[in-house]
């Protein structure tokens, strides 16, 4: 062996430390904030069909201005998806049994709040309903000169169908009996009804009234 071999072989070996490259540790350091952000997120969730509403939707927010449609008056924070029926859902006995059938109920919430003042806007019901009652549920108590109070007609402010009820003290439900119809398949708009809010120098307050009605059925298909 060469004296320049046995030089190289005598070398003593130089141990470096171990370097991670660069963009190994930061793509290491994006899935590890990656995984904890996933954590984070996962806390947040609510598991499906538990019912459970977020923490944001247990008082829907005040409106803050005068509703223009129907759609800006729904409580949708207030609870999980529901399902779609075009027609009347029916309970009771098998076709042929001679048990009585019937059609299920159906509620149609709209909030209220002291920021929408006063207003009145329509409800084309399908012109098959019966409506039945209007319930009132108060989150934040409706302070001000007196009590607002809602109301139900053909017209708009009208108050035919339901004569003018007051929302009531919170944590309180008030059931009132709808005293007149919708209107009928022959008469002028049918199924068409306005929604009318009066309020009473409120300077606070938040509700839901409920609207209760049926729709009517010819037969089991």
């Amino acid at each position: 062996m060469s004296k320049r071999e046995t030089a190289v072989m005598d070398e003593p070996e130089v141990h470096k430390p171990h370097q991670t490259p660069l963009h190994v540790e930061h793509k290491q350091e994006s899935q590890h904030t990656a995984e904890e952000t996933a954590k984070a997120n996962d806390a947040l969730v609510v598991p499906a069909g538990t019912g459970i509403v977020t923490p944001a939707g247990i008082v829907p927010p005040l409106l803050g201005k005068t509703p223009t449609s129907l759609n800006q008056i729904l409580p949708s924070l207030l609870g999980a998806k529901g399902t779609h029926h075009v027609g009347p859902v029916i309970s009771g006995g098998t076709p042929g049994s001679g048990v009585a059938q019937g059609s299920a109920l159906c509620a149609l919430p709209l909030q209220i709040d002291y920021t929408m003042g006063a207003f009145s806007l329509p409800i084309q019901f399908p012109p098959d309903c019966q409506l039945l009652w209007a319930i009132s549920l108060v989150y934040t108590a409706f302070a001000g000169t007196g009590d607002l109070s809602y109301q139900l007609g053909i017209a708009p402010n009208g108050a035919t169908v339901l004569a003018a009820q007051v929302m009531g003290a919170i944590h309180t439900s008030a059931l009132h009996p709808v005293t007149g119809t919708i209107p009928y398949g022959n008469d002028p708009n049918p199924g068409l009804i306005y929604f009318t809010a009066v309020p009473n120098g409120n300077t606070a307050g938040l509700g839901i009234v409920t609207l209760i009605y049926s729709r009517l059925f010819p037969k089991w298909s």
